[in-house]
């Protein structure tokens, strides 16, 4: 009662006070508004309250007060003008103005309009009468009258809901007085508004039922293409939730809603006094009505006594909520209380009284109905009870109507007339076909469904009630029979359903229990039981178990001959000698083998993040990711490639790759398996048989070619020796010759040099050495040797020849190994071997100065560095030059022992130093030499030399 005198008394300060705050606020943000940028134009709907709206020509609302806010926390001045709803999104989408005040976001309104951060959420619920219990949210809409404004998100909602009958009105107003009056059975729409048109209207008999059945961000709504204010406007609004100024204003306008809640329960308590008055007036009815008879035989002496208690049997027969109505043995109203003339449509009940059933607003055929049973019970004497009929009101709406008729009796036993009393059941009978057609739905979809649905008792060990696929799954011909046989005995081992019924009874529930069954032929099959139990009021005792069974038996086999074929999948995969990975549609191993993951150094989850074109050589990454396309494609099935592998330390591997693609029965792909050989050391053995055949080739060819040069040669240099000689005044011979002739000696020397002559002859000379130098490297390439071997210690011939370049310095070939730092690292256990001491330094020496080279020709900022390392390795002593010069691409590295292949300039190298260090180790020493290079990771040249 607090509640309600506070909203009768005390409404008006209250309005006054918050109209004066608001106004002063409305006037101080006005006034500290600085407008530092240009003055705002935002719109709203008019008639949205509590949101927006306008009331004695104030704009008010939630979002009035934040838009505000936003202009005194944004110093802009912000006008806010509210009008018709579609009207101010036209204006917007014209330029008229700059936005909406607020507006809920959806993804059709992002293309018109630029949204801020979400001011305000919008909650849609179900508004129903208090004594509704049928509806609790919005799954129990079946069959409802559902009224919505048209256009908005409850329309949406609802129109897609088939089982709802739609009921458009045009204002929320329309639609709370149509759900009082009882013409819909709910209304859909925002909370806040809905609560205060509630409230404000003084609707009572109307509560909000269940949780919100959607929500959305309402937030302001700005013309596309002005990002700048959207960002300004976020920041403002970010500012106010960070003070709580925005949950303020909320909070402000939120206890409108809960003063509506709060009356609610206040009618809850009116109501319920009110039935107990009832029930106390209908108890003072039966002791009225006996007292009556005695008053009957006492009228004379009581008459004023009966005026007064007729008129206290008119003020208790008004208040109660079922029609009454009494009628003479010529079946003539003799009066009625409220209920029924306001059905009949008059204002008071004296106006019903002289008619009779066929005066009324009701068809024909009902009257004379009604009448029948009048007169049928006031002949036999005997009431009529519960009689459901159609009744019409005076405005064409019909009813369902419960009526009880009784015969009215003097104390003689004379039966004087008629009283009838009925409930309208309207509301129950859709209840009941509403129930009726659920139920119908109900066993329509249990029977359709393809798993078997069952009710039991526990304690009776049978099935109360079963579809007809479990009858199938259990292999019977009808449900009696399936029902005649005891639960336990469908399963394949006595204690299955005990341990059922015991776990159920515990838990509450089970899901997904795989039990092998018995079929009615006696064969098994398996099951998966999903069930749940129901308790009594108490919550000890289980009354019945509802369940599903499904047989899975075909699911069963076909797992367990998955299970087979992924045993043996994992032994192949696991235990394959070649490298597997069952790699994704982007490239990525899912799973990789123990073989595999040795191969390339990596653990499985880091190989897991990794694509394979970055374990795959520079160089073969784009061949073998053309292929893969095409697998993805559809072009191919399945591919080969040979291509190198990078290991996780940096070294370089030959694969025979073979990639397979798997996909699933649509044909679409699924993913790929990709088995790895590794081919190094057989690449390598190709390369070896490819040099040493190129080198035995080119051997012959070089000593055939010295041999034929060498003759001419020597004659060329010899005879350029018998000319220098010639020319020489050293000789009194050739003074002698030239003055035979009559020549000046003397000025035949003068022409000579200015001539250039001499110049010329020491230049052939130079020419004719490095000739010969290069016929004796291709003898000497073409020659096999094994004498002359001698046992020493590896690391004494690599100091030895150390020494004799760490003092070479070639100004033309821009070298100077006193730059170089030189690093020796040799191994404690090396034995000695047997080698040619001078053919070993004449292929070191040529090694260090093609390191020195490189180092002088690449253009690296970091200090030159030459490493010499020797150690044990598979049998063989290893020797390592390796440098940090600039490297070399992979075409240049294949070619580097080939005769006559040089990268350097004419005149600076000839192309076999190389090539006759190879010759000298394979051939001479039956040994091996390998390089490995790569642009910008040096150079490293291994040699390996047998122990004998």
């Amino acid at each position: 009662m607090a509640i309600i005198n506070f909203r009768q008394g005390g409404c008006a300060m209250i309005a006054c006070v918050v109209m004066f705050t608001a106004a002063m606020l409305l006037c101080c943000a006005t006034a500290e508004a600085d407008p530092q940028g240009k003055s705002l134009l935002l719109l709203g709907n008019l008639d949205y309250p509590p949101l927006n709206f306008i009331e004695n020509g104030i704009s008010k609302g939630v979002t009035v007060d934040i838009v505000r806010a936003l202009s005194k926390e944004m110093g802009r001045q912000i006008n806010i003008e509210l009008t018709d709803w579609n009207t101010a999104q036209e204006k917007v989408l014209k330029g008229e103005a700059d936005g909406l005040i607020e507006m809920s976001i959806s993804d059709k309104r992002k293309q018109l309009y630029d949204f801020s951060n979400p001011i305000l959420t919008n909650e849609f619920s179900l508004f129903v009468r208090s004594d509704d219990i049928r509806i609790r949210g919005v799954g129990n809409l079946a069959g409802m009258k559902v009224a919505v404004t048209k256009g908005g998100l409850p329309d949406v909602f609802m129109e897609a809901r088939p089982e709802v009958v739609v009921v458009p009105v045009g204002s929320y107003r329309e639609g709370v007085e149509r759900l009082a009056a009882g013409s819909v059975d709910a209304f859909a729409g925002d909370r806040w508004v809905g609560a205060y048109i509630i409230r404000t209207h003084d609707l009572r008999g109307i509560k909000v039922t269940g949780s919100p059945f959607a929500s959305l961000p309402g937030a302001i709504a700005i013309r596309k293409g002005n990002p700048q204010l959207v960002a300004e406007i976020n920041q403002a609004i970010a500012r106010l939730e960070k003070t709580g100024a925005i949950a303020r204003i909320q909070d402000k306008w939120r206890p409108q809603e809960m003063v509506f809640l709060s009356w609610q329960r206040a009618r809850r308590i009116v109501i319920t006094a009110a039935s107990l008055v009832l029930l106390v007036l209908a108890g003072a009815i039966a002791i009225w009505i006996m007292s009556l008879k005695r008053q009957i035989r006492e009228r004379k002496k009581a008459e004023q006594a009966l005026l007064g208690s007729q008129a206290i049997l008119s003020q208790i027969l008004d208040s109660i909520p079922q029609g009454i109505f009494w009628k003479d043995r010529d079946c003539v109203y003799q009066g009625c209380n409220k209920i029924l003339a306001k059905t009949l449509g008059f204002s008071a009940s004296d106006q019903v009284i002289g008619k009779t059933d066929f005066d009324l607003s009701w068809p024909q055929e009902e009257a004379e109905a009604y009448r029948a049973d009048d007169q049928d019970v006031m002949e036999t004497g005997r009431p009529k009870r519960h009689i459901v009929e159609p009744l019409q009101q005076a405005d064409g709406s019909r009813l369902w109507v419960d009526t009880t008729k009784v015969p009215l009796a003097d104390d003689s036993g004379n039966v004087y007339g008629v009283l009838g009393v009925f409930d309208d059941i309207t509301d129950r009978r859709k209840n009941e076909e509403a129930l009726r057609e659920s139920e119908r739905k109900y066993r329509e979809l249990v029977e359709n469904l393809n798993v078997g649905v069952f009710r039991s008792i526990p304690t009776s060990e049978r099935v109360v009630s079963a579809n007809t696929a479990l009858v199938e799954i259990f292999g019977y011909d009808t449900l009696s029979e399936f029902q005649r046989q005891p639960i336990s005995a469908h399963y394949h081992h006595d204690t299955d359903w005990s341990l059922i019924i015991e776990k159920v009874s515990r838990e509450g529930q089970i899901k997904d229990w795989e039990v092998e069954a018995c079929k009615k032929d006696g064969s098994t099959i398996w099951i998966t039981i999903s069930a749940k139990a129901h308790y009594d009021g108490h919550g000890t005792a289980v009354r019945w178990i509802d369940g599903i069974i499904e047989d899975i038996t075909e699911r069963r086999r076909t797992e367990e001959i998955l299970r087979e074929n992924e045993q043996r999948f994992r032994a192949i995969f696991e235990h394959s000698g070649i490298g597997i990975a069952v790699v994704d549609m982007q490239g990525h191993p899912i799973e990789s083998n123990p073989v595999l993951l040795k191969m390339l150094g990596y653990n499985e989850e880091e190989l897991g993040v990794m694509r394979f074109t970055e374990f795959t050589h520079p160089d073969d990454r784009d061949p073998d990711w053309g292929l893969f396309g095409e697998l993805l494609e559809g072009k191919r099935d399945r591919y080969q490639i040979e291509k190198r592998y990078v290991t996780k330390t940096g070294q370089v591997i030959w694969g025979r790759l073979t990639v397979s693609i798997i996909r699933d029965a649509a044909g679409n792909p699924l993913y790929c398996i990709g088995m790895v050989d590794d081919i190094t050391e057989r690449q390598q053995m190709q390369e070896i048989m490819v040099q040493a055949e190129k080198m035995a080739m080119i051997a012959g060819l070089a000593a055939g070619m010295a041999h034929e040069i060498n003759n001419p040669l020597g004659i060329i240099v010899q005879n350029l020796q018998v000319l220098e000689q010639r020319f020489s005044p050293r000789y009194s011979r050739n003074i002698e010759v030239a003055e035979q002739v009559g020549l000046d000696f003397g000025l035949l020397l003068k022409y000579l040099e200015r001539q250039e002559i001499f110049d010329f002859i020491n230049g052939m000379k130079d020419a004719g050495k490095r000739a010969s130098k290069v016929m004796t490297n291709t003898l000497q390439f073409s020659r096999k040797s094994g004498e002359g071997h001698q046992s020493v210690f590896l690391p004494a011939v690599c100091d030895q020849a150390l020494e004799m370049t760490e003092n070479d310095y070639d100004l033309k070939k821009r070298y100077d190994f006193k730059a170089i730092t030189i690093f020796r690292e040799y191994a404690d256990d090396l034995p000695q071997i047997s080698v040619n001491i001078s053919e070993i330094v004449q292929v070191l020496i040529n090694l260090l100065k093609n390191a020195a080279q490189a180092l002088s020709e690449g253009s690296i900022d970091r200090k030159p560095l030459i490493r010499i390392s020797a150690r044990r390795h598979n049998g063989m002593v290893e020797l390592k030059i390796s440098d940090n010069g600039p490297g070399m691409p992979e075409e240049i590295r294949r070619r580097v022992f080939e005769p006559f292949f040089t990268t350097k300039e004419v005149g600076v190298g000839t192309g076999l130093g190389l090539a006759v260090s190879y010759t000298i180790i394979t051939n001479n020493h039956g040994g091996s030499i390998d390089v490995d290079s790569s642009p910008g990771n040096g150079t490293c040249f291994t040699i390996q030399l047998p122990i004998k």
